[in-house]
């Protein structure tokens, strides 16, 4: 079984021995960590903004104007993140793929933070 066959064991100084098809392979310098760090940080942040609202005026903040509307359509949001990873696995990016989902969470919850500030 050759490196370049799906069923072969790689090694990263990350993840160890995984037998990982080599579309979902970080690459050897792994920023798989950080970039689950941001992701998750941005949407802690983007709660939140929205629990905030919330709870000081008794509305979800996509009730608010239609800036708030429009973000919720674009914004860092499950469907989004799955069209992304389609496309990602589609063409063989999906490591590329993952780095955008946090990056596009991180710009929703920087928009939502400002709003409500």
């Amino acid at each position: 079984m050759g490196k370049s066959s799906i069923g072969s064991m790689y090694y990263s100084k990350c993840h160890g021995r995984l037998p990982l098809p080599g579309i979902f392979r970080f690459p050897a310098n792994c920023h798989a960590p950080s970039v689950l760090l941001l992701l998750l940080v941005a949407e802690g942040i983007d709660d939140f903004a929205k629990g905030s609202v919330n709870f000081t005026i008794g509305k979800l903040i996509d009730e608010l104007e239609a800036f708030e509307r429009f973000i919720r359509l674009v914004g860092g949001r499950r469907n989004i993140y799955v069209w992304i990873l389609a496309l990602g696995l589609i063409l063989g990016i999906v490591a590329g793929a993952f780095k955008l989902i946090a990056q596009w969470e991180a710009v929703t919850a920087a928009v939502q933070l400002a709003r409500v500030a």
